[in-house]
């Protein structure tokens, strides 16, 4: 793994080392839509974050533990698609990190998120 650049406070790693490269060249410049695109939110909540397409007009409090912890800003006419890839994304990091994924259940309960 390489880490290869720092944007708006977060770390991005990269298992490449081209792209490692790249975000490197390109750190401290890489705009909203990039970054969002490189930290694996789906394009379309990415645009919606960076208001190119409406945001959801209603955004409703994270159903999940991956919704709560991977989520942000959802689109107007994707945020279902948005919401499930995020709850795929969580199952993998339950079936690979599963005390994480436990510890991340217990925040999600005592915050009362659902």
């Amino acid at each position: 793994m390489f880490v290869a650049a720092e944007q708006d406070g977060y770390l991005i790693v990269s298992g490449s080392g081209t792209f490692a490269e790249y975000l490197t060249f390109r750190s401290g410049s890489l705009s909203l839509v990039e970054t969002g695109i490189f930290y694996g939110y789906s394009p379309s909540a990415v645009l919606a974050h960076a208001r190119v397409i409406s945001p959801e007009r209603d955004q409703k409090w994270p159903q999940t533990v991956g919704q709560y912890f991977l989520g942000g800003v959802y689109s107007e006419y994707f945020s279902h698609e948005e919401r499930t890839a995020l709850d795929e994304q969580w199952s993998e990091i339950e079936a690979v990190a599963p005390e994480i994924a436990a510890a991340a259940e217990r925040v999600f309960e005592a915050d009362g998120a659902h």
